[in-house]
């Protein structure tokens, strides 16, 4: 039956009671965000042996609530009523049963234990339990009287004032082996970033699946942050789906393959509340990029191959002095990046060595390798009179010059060429001498006897400033026959000598009368000129420094005494105009050497 006690703990609903033999659930019109503040409900009263009526009443008064756990701390109280007659009242001890406890003993209740007359009495102890959402069953066993007094389950439903967990799945994009090759794990289900061990999959930066409650957790958060709801989320099922769009369950490694694949992933809140969603993900075949590069790493052509395919190589590349072998990788059956490069094999040449003239001597020809340095075999010819220079790629010396036994390389860059370096050959300097006569009171020295010498190259011409005398025997104001050697070195080292004789005589005075005598002079004689020298006079001064100081360059000419008679006599009919000197040069041109 309904009753309603105006008692001031009753303020705030009048409800219905339950009885042991009969379990109602009571429902509550609460706010879905918070659990109600107060609920009431008895033990259905009953008569005792000497006519009396009692009746159980609990009561609960909300103290807090947690939404995250969705749990309420209530206040536990009772009181009872006697009606009709007295009646003997013994202690009620109270458990508490719900999803977070087994039989929890909440407290026990012995106020006016005893003989009480008719009227209602207030325990006066407060026990807490914690209740949640859901159905709360308070146990409540009577320590004596008749048999059932007190025994009561009250049934207390608390209206859900908590939320569900949301998962949110991430759709995703793998490749083909990725999880064999160890770049995808278990944990990758989870995350989209994850590669290699667990520890580095917690490090993802990316996720494929996100975890909200907006009770603990209103962000949404990725699977491994430090809150219960992505370290609660375990992966259901993975599914694949077939050709005709039915889904099948798999291994998870069944996504090292090519196809459509669904995750289903399912968290729960920290009051136990389990939600699931979904994430797809396609598995695309594994392409790998191929690069062909030439020897100076230039890319000559790069691909996107698929997994164990083939890829295409480019046209035969072609390299200076080398001929082009192949590739240095398989690019077939691909199943990596792969940087391939191009092989080459050098060209080989061959040199002949010419004698280009040469008397005496044979050489081998050598064989030499494209970008390898080598040096020339050492020279092996000789020829009489010449001295050998180096070798040339021209048999005249107009070419590339290249010294015996010099390290080359890169002659030429045709395979299989053949290349001839001709000797070079410097003839030896021509030196003429003439043999000397002196008279035993002349003085001799080295620019008398270098007078007459004359020295000349085929290769560097007129040399005879050069010429030096190597060997002199003469012994001053002494009558006899002597030798005198000239020796001239050319560019090169290449020396020529001649030896002439000279005699020192005495001088015949029945020929004095008879001799005529030539003196020699250059420039840097001019102050030695005596004071009364002809030669001072005005006339024949300009005409000897006009003489010494001529661009002209200077002729040798051998005169006997008939030759300087006959030039006296042209003098004194003569002048110096320049017919006179065209006519002088046709009378006696052959005395010139």
């Amino acid at each position: 039956m309904t009753r309603c006690k105006f008692h001031q703990i009753r303020k705030y609903f009048c409800i219905f009671f339950v009885g042991l033999s009969t379990v109602a659930v009571t429902t509550w019109s609460v706010k879905a965000s918070s659990p109600p503040t107060f609920m009431e409900q008895s033990d259905g009263g009953h008569e005792t042996s000497v006519g009396s009526h009692i009746e159980f009443i609990y009561q609960a008064i909300l103290q807090s609530y947690d939404t995250k756990r969705e749990t309420a701390v209530y206040k536990i109280g009772q009181y009872f009523t006697v009606s009709g007659n007295y009646a003997d009242i013994y202690s009620d001890r109270v458990y508490l049963s719900n999803r977070l406890a087994a039989r929890r003993y909440i407290g026990e209740f012995s106020k006016y234990n005893g003989r009480r007359n008719p009227g209602v009495y207030e325990r006066g102890v407060w026990h807490e339990a914690t209740l949640v959402s859901g159905t709360n069953y308070l146990v409540m066993e009577g320590q004596g009287g008749d048999v059932g007094t007190g025994d009561a389950e009250i049934r207390l439903v608390v209206p859900r004032f908590g939320h569900d967990p949301m998962v949110h799945g991430v759709d995703g994009i793998w490749t083909q082996g990725e999880i064999s090759s160890g770049l995808r794990t278990w944990q990758s289900l989870y995350t989209d970033g994850a590669k290699g061990s667990t520890e580095g999959n917690k490090l993802a930066t990316t996720t494929g699946f996100f975890y909200s409650d907006e009770d603990e957790q209103v962000e949404r958060v990725a699977s491994y942050a430090n809150v219960p709801l992505s370290q609660n989320a375990t992966i259901a099922e993975i599914a694949r789906q077939s050709n005709n769009g039915t889904w099948e369950s798999v291994h998870w490694t069944t996504m090292d393959q090519v196809g459509n694949y669904r995750i289903k992933c399912c968290t729960k809140d920290q009051a136990g509340n389990i939600a699931c969603g979904y994430r797809n993900v396609t598995v695309k075949p594994k392409h790998y990029r191929v690069s062909f590069l030439d020897w100076d790493d230039t890319v000559l052509k790069s691909d996107l191959v698929k997994l164990n395919s083939c890829a295409l190589p480019p046209a035969n590349p072609s390299r200076t002095g080398y001929q082009f072998s192949g590739w240095d990788a398989n690019y077939c059956a691909v199943a990596q990046d792969l940087i391939i490069h191009a092989q080459y094999i050098p060209n080989s040449y061959t040199i002949r060595y010419d004698g280009n003239g040469a008397d005496h001597g044979r050489m081998h020809d050598s064989v030499h390798v494209y970008d390898v340095a080598k040096p020339l075999e050492p020279n092996g010819y000789s020829r009489d009179g010449w001295r050998f220079i180096a070798w040339n790629q021209a048999p005249d010396g107009s070419g590339t010059v290249y010294q015996d036994r010099q390290s080359i390389k890169n002659l030429t860059n045709k395979n299989n060429d053949l290349i001839t370096l001709y000797a070079i050959w410097d003839q030896a300097p021509n030196l003429i001498a003439q043999e000397r006569w002196f008279f035993e009171d002349e003085a001799i020295d080295d620019d008398r006897l270098l007078e007459y010498v004359q020295a000349t190259d085929r290769e560097d011409g007129d040399i005879t400033n050069q010429v030096v005398i190597s060997e002199n025997t003469i012994r001053p104001h002494m009558i006899g026959d002597y030798k005198v050697t000239y020796t001239v070195r050319d560019r090169v080292n290449q020396s020529t000598s001649a030896t002439v004789p000279v005699h020192i005589v005495k001088r015949a005075h029945h020929l004095e009368g008879r001799s005529a005598y030539l003196r020699f002079i250059d420039a840097s004689y001019l102050n030695t000129l005596k004071a009364n020298s002809i030669w001072r006079n005005d006339a024949h001064h300009s005409l000897l420094y006009q003489t010494l100081f001529s661009p002209v360059p200077k002729e040798v000419w051998v005169l006997d005494e008939q030759a300087i008679a006959q030039i006296k006599e042209f003098n004194q009919t003569h002048d110096y105009s320049k017919e006179s000197d065209e006519a002088f040069f046709n009378q006696f041109a052959h005395l010139r050497q």
